[in-house]
């Protein structure tokens, strides 16, 4: 067996028998792999917090040998993000963008990219905007994983958008007035929300932070990438749903 180390960040962890952990993690080296963690729940609990959501971690595992699951025998903590932990919006939203991960991702398909997009944006959840954090990892993950939705010219008959112009998760992308009719389901897009998916794709995560959009460019990008998500996942995300709770809670406690 080939004893492997890499840095990590977990995914999901659910319980194993009475003693030990099955552990989804992200990580530098390998991608995404499932790990078995044996007699952690026996341990001091410090340890099995380390195996938390979004903790970051340096693993030490074998190869697969117990039906298709690593055996991971060694883990050092490296960051815990207790800002995110101590604040239940950051929280939801993190929990969101692990589960893209996990939905997107097959296993053991290395993207060191991606592991870098993910850390990078739980690092900034700690001081920076939130959503637009979101947005950033939504867009570069679209971008990383070959789906970007087509925004410089129609995805039905490739020819230039002009005036007015619709969102088609079903065709991918922009439509042309011309093409309206091919997608009853196709909704109206506010230039400045394309552009700001075209830019953000473009550039480095430190100038897309830097990117100011109004109200209502934020709301019809939040419409157009959560349309697109949707469809290509074909599956409803749980961490969605706790989004929208904790958003729905917020706004009550504000009036």
């Amino acid at each position: 067996m080939a004893i492997r180390k890499t840095e990590a960040i977990v995914l999901r962890s659910r319980d194993f028998r009475e003693t030990s952990l099955i552990v989804s993690f992200y990580t530098r080296d390998f991608g995404k792999i499932n790990g078995l963690v044996k007699g952690i729940r026996t341990r001091n609990k410090k340890y099995t917090s380390y195996l938390q959501p979004f903790t970051y971690n340096e693993i030490v595992f074998y190869d697969k040998v117990h039906g298709g699951l690593c055996t991971v025998s060694q883990c050092d903590l490296k960051d815990f993000f207790p800002v995110i932990r101590e604040d239940l919006q950051k929280t939801a939203y993190a929990s969101y963008l692990l589960e893209l991960v996990n939905e997107t991702s097959p296993e053991q398909d290395k993207n060191i990219d991606l592991f870098n997009l993910l850390l990078t944006s739980l690092r900034l959840f700690s001081f920076e905007d939130i959503k637009k954090i979101t947005h950033i990892f939504e867009i570069r993950l679209l971008k990383l994983l070959g789906l970007m939705p087509v925004i410089t010219r129609c995805a039905s008959c490739n020819g230039a958008i002009k005036e007015k112009t619709k969102f088609s998760p079903m065709l991918g992308g922009l439509l042309c007035a011309e093409c309206f009719l091919k997608d009853n389901k196709a909704f109206e897009v506010l230039k400045g929300a394309a552009a700001s998916m075209y830019h953000i794709s473009k550039v480095g995560y430190e100038q897309a932070l830097r990117l100011k959009v109004s109200e209502g460019i934020e709301q019809n990008l939040n419409k157009i990438l959560r349309m697109f998500l949707d469809f290509h996942l074909d599956k409803s995300l749980k961490s969605l749903e706790f989004i929208r709770k904790i958003s729905e809670h917020m706004t009550y406690e504000n009036l």
